[in-house]
């Protein structure tokens, strides 16, 4: 997630303001409770908004990413002659999740998101 922050154009100003403002948003977006967070840096409730939408997207895109590296990891075990994915390389999944990051815009809907995803793994 910290790589795909810079990424984002929704989400420079925020990583470059404090990461603890970064881990603060997670935090409270798992519990869904956004009341009572104290930030380090002063953010607009509107550019709140735009990190929270753009954040929720990005764990979503993340999810799939840790997926598809289990499916890797899990496949290199299989003996070659038995393998019926793909072999376990390094795939830089930090460099997917990056290329899927620059792509998210607030106004995305599920739908959009899920053809991104699609889209970046044929």
């Amino acid at each position: 997630m910290e790589n795909a922050l810079s990424s984002n154009t929704d989400l420079q100003c925020l990583a470059t303001k404090s990461l603890k403002d970064v881990y603060t948003l997670l935090d409270h977006m798992k519990s869904e409770d956004l009341t009572g967070m104290e930030l380090e840096s002063a953010h607009t409730s509107e550019k709140l908004g735009e990190y929270i939408n753009v954040l929720s997207k990005l764990l979503r895109v993340r999810d799939v990413v840790l997926l598809v590296n289990q499916s890797y990891i899990n496949s290199s075990a299989t003996n070659d002659n038995y393998r019926v994915k793909p072999p376990f390389k390094r795939h830089g999944s930090y460099r997917k999740m990056n290329k899927m990051a620059e792509k998210i815009v607030p106004l995305m809907n599920d739908a959009e998101v899920k053809t991104l995803i699609i889209d970046h793994y044929k």
